[in-house]
This record gives structure tokens, sequence and C-alpha cells, in this order.
């Protein structure tokens, strides 16, 4: 019995032993927030691929004068999936107003965004493809999901990181009130 117990206790101490080396190489990877070069306005020469037709736009370039949504994501991102149906619901809202919405899905397969977003039923011509890490350093994203807010002339409103309540009538309210504030 007492060897049974110490076999137990070596395989916790170990498994968490384990954890916190994985834990410690991972924080190794990310930048921290005070490493982050703070984003002012909109990367002006940043191709993304378009997943409807085979052609590259670059956000910055937008002869658009709304404001700006970059939203990045990944089918492998479960926060990112659950949260899909409720950005949805805010960008029905917000496409038939002020506003230009890009979907970036980063380190992802082509076929498997066709099939969530099929499952989505969301409309293919604002989802862009980027797998080749180039939104860390362009838009210092680190983390999915994670949505930035330009103005009209690509200055950056807001960096809001991790997943949201889209449909909340607050969240529909702030983006309302950036509208108003953006036609002064």
């Amino acid at each position: 019995m007492a060897l049974k117990s110490l076999i137990f206790s070596a395989l916790v101490l170990f498994t968490f032993a384990y954890i916190k080396y994985n834990k410690n190489k991972l924080d190794g990877l990310i930048a921290k927030p005070d490493q982050i070069e703070s984003l002012k306005t909109m990367p002006l020469n940043y191709p993304l691929k378009s997943l409807v037709r085979d052609t590259k736009s670059n956000l910055g370039t937008t002869k658009s004068k709304k404001l700006k949504i970059v939203h990045f994501w990944a089918t492998w991102c479960a926060p990112c999936e659950k949260e899909f149906p409720l950005f949805k619901d805010l960008f029905e809202l917000l496409i038939k107003s002020k506003w230009d919405i890009y979907f970036v899905a980063i380190n992802d397969d082509t076929k498997k965004i066709y099939r969530f977003l099929d499952k989505m039923s969301f409309p293919l011509n604002y989802i862009f493809t980027n797998n080749t890490n180039e939104h860390q350093t362009m838009f210092n994203v680190y983390k999915v999901p994670e949505t930035l807010l330009f103005d009209a002339n690509n200055n950056l409103i807001k960096r809001i990181v991790g997943p949201q309540s889209w449909n909340d009538p607050r969240m529909v309210n702030f983006f309302k009130q950036i509208e108003k504030r953006s036609l002064k």
C-alpha cells in the first residue's frame, strides 16, 4: 500500500512539474504586453488572400471611408467557434451601416474554413486567409480571437482581445457610439 502511495505521489509530482515546464516554455513564446510595439494605424500594404476569389486585398489601401473591423479567428480555436454566431448577428447589423468588416482566418486549412462557414451560413466574401503568421508583426496579434477597430482614416480606435458577447445590446450600442463619434 505504501508503494502505491509513493508511486501515485511521484506521478502527481511529475505531472505538475511537466505542466509547469510547458507553461514556462509557452510563456517564453508569447510576447508580453510591454514587449508588443503599439499599433496606431492599419498596416497599409498587408496582403490578404480572399477566400472567394483567388485574389489578394490590401486592407489599408482600401478607398472606403468607412470604419473598419479586422477580426482574427481560426476554426481550430474553440472560443472563436463559440463566439462566431454572436459576431454574425453583430455583422448583420453593422454591414448595412458604416462599417467594412474583414474576418481573417489564421493558420487554417481552407477546406475547414469552408465547412465551418457553411455550417454558420456566413457570406464568404468577407473572409480572408493568412497562413504566413505575418499578422503577428503587422497587426501585433498574438492570440485569437482578436478584433481591431479602425476609423475611416485607418487609425486604431480599439483593440478587443478574447471572445466577446458580440450581440449583447451593450456591445451593439458601443459600435453605434463609435459610428456617431465618427460622423463629427
